[in-house]
Parts: C-alpha cells; sequence; structure tokens
C-alpha cells in the first residue's frame, strides 16, 4: 500500500483529476450561463410573441370595426328603402281613405236629398269607384305590400367560418 501512495501528490492521476475537475467545472459555469441566457432569450420571446399577439388582435377588430361599419349602413339603407316604401303606401291608402270617406258623405247626402233616379245614377258611379278602391287592396294584398316587413341577419359564409373556427379550437 505504501508503494501505492507514495508519490501520489506528484502523479499524473492527480493531475489529470485536477484537469478533469476544472473541465467539468468549466462546462456546468458555460451550462448554467447558457441556461440563464437561454431564460433571457425566452422572455424577450415572450414580450415579442405578446406584442405580435396584441397588433393581431388590434387588427382583428379594426377589421371587425369595418365589417360592422359596412353592416350598419347595409342596415341603415334597406331600413330606409323599407320605411320608405311603406311611408309611400301609407299616403296612398292615407289617400284612398279619404277618397271612401267623401264617397260616405256622398252616399249619405243622396239617401238624404236626391231624387230615385238621382239616387240610382249615384249608385251605379259609386259601385265602379268602390270596384276600383277594391282592386286596388286586392292589388296590394296579392303583391304582398300589405305584409309585415321585417329585417333581418343573414351571417354570410365568412362569419360562419370564423364562428366554426371558434368552436372547434375549444
Amino acid at each position: 500500500m505504501d508503494d501505492i501512495v507514495k508519490d501520489v501528490k506528484s502523479s499524473n492521476a492527480l493531475y489529470e483529476i485536477e484537469l478533469m475537475l476544472m473541465g467539468s467545472s468549466r462546462k456546468f459555469r458555460k451550462n448554467c450561463k447558457d441556461r440563464k441566457d437561454n431564460l433571457t432569450t425566452l422572455k424577450d420571446q415572450r414580450r415579442k410573441i405578446e406584442n405580435e399577439i396584441q397588433k393581431t388582435r388590434m387588427n382583428i377588430n379594426s377589421h371587425f370595426d369595418q365589417i360592422q361599419e359596412k353592416m350598419m349602413k347595409k342596415l341603415n339603407a334597406l331600413e330606409e328603402k323599407e320605411r320608405k316604401k311603406i311611408e309611400d303606401l301609407l299616403a296612398a291608402l292615407e289617400k284612398k281613405k279619404k277618397e271612401i270617406n267623401v264617397h260616405k258623405t256622398t252616399l249619405s247626402n243622396v239617401k238624404q236629398y236626391a231624387s230615385e233616379y238621382q239616387t240610382y245614377l249615384a249608385i251605379k258611379q259609386m259601385e265602379t269607384k268602390i270596384t276600383i278602391e277594391e282592386r286596388f287592396l286586392e292589388t296590394l294584398a296579392s303583391s304582398g305590400s300589405l305584409k309585415q316587413i321585417c329585417l333581418s341577419l343573414n351571417e354570410d359564409e365568412a362569419l360562419k367560418k370564423i364562428y366554426m373556427s371558434k368552436f372547434l379550437d375549444r
């Protein structure tokens, strides 16, 4: 045993161990530094990606704002068009209603003051006018002009795709 331990402190084996420890120490320091650098890099990358996500969100919001604005313009134009049609029809109906009231007053006067012959002529004249008024109403009814007008939203395919991708990601 004495022969084995003799000059061990000055041996090549001790020197090689010392070199191995220095190498291992250097590798561990380098690996620790690399990992710390990697942590810093990860943090920077996360910040960049967060900024990209925020920019993307702003772009999406801007795009949705534009879609909403276009849809609102279309809605307003459609509502205005339908409102105008209804107001025009209402004006025509009011005019016809007044004409009917005039006919009612005329009939009442005829009944009260006209002779039999005048009453006969008035009836024939009124029958023609009332027939015209009734045809007017029938035409309105058959054309659909008297139906309730409803506004509704028809989602286009692009919006449906957005909804579908939203729900499929879950």
